[in-house]
């Protein structure tokens, strides 16, 4: 066995250097933590978003003034300009068209939007039963699968012609 230790070092530089590397690491632990802790008392500010109107609740209608937002600005915009189209179609074609009442956003309260899906046994059921109070129906009819992502579809027969019942304008 050695007489002396293994580790020994008569300088002390390498005491020197551990310690140093152990405040500088304790220091920005010491940070890092301290961030952490501001950040779950402060928040960002979002006060700018807009999730929408709700008829109940915070965001009522006479809560607080609509702030315009640049995507509803964006679709207003669009949809005047599906409106100006339409009327120089129909003045070319001399043919009036009027798009069916469920393309067009209701006036007077949000879209009511459904998803059917071939692969729940109560989907069926869902769909029949809220089939009148619905704008829209979103199915999962199509897929991307596979090594070569192929698309597949799957449409179901019973609930497209239930929609064309109940809904023929959807």
């Amino acid at each position: 066995m050695h007489r002396k230790p293994i580790f020994y070092d008569p300088t002390g530089r390498r005491a020197t250097r551990v310690s140093r590397l152990g405040l500088a690491l304790a220091v920005v632990s010491t940070l890092l933590v301290v961030a952490c802790a501001v950040s779950l008392f402060v928040g960002p500010s979002l006060g700018v978003l807009s999730l929408g109107r709700h008829e109940h609740g915070l965001h009522a209608k006479a809560a607080a003034p609509q702030l315009v937002r640049p995507a509803e600005k964006l679709a207003a915009e669009v949809r005047t300009r599906q409106r100006q189209l339409r009327h120089r179609t129909a003045a070319r074609t001399g043919q009036a068209h009027t798009p069916p009442p469920s393309l067009d956003r209701p006036t007077d309260r949000p879209l009511a939007i459904g998803f059917y899906v071939n692969w729940d046994d109560s989907s069926y059921p869902a769909l029949k039963r809220a089939l009148p109070t619905l704008d829209w129906v979103i199915p999962s009819w199509l897929s991307v699968s596979g090594p070569d992502m192929a698309l597949h579809t799957a449409i179901d027969a019973k609930a497209l012609n239930l929609i064309r019942r109940g809904k023929p304008s959807m």
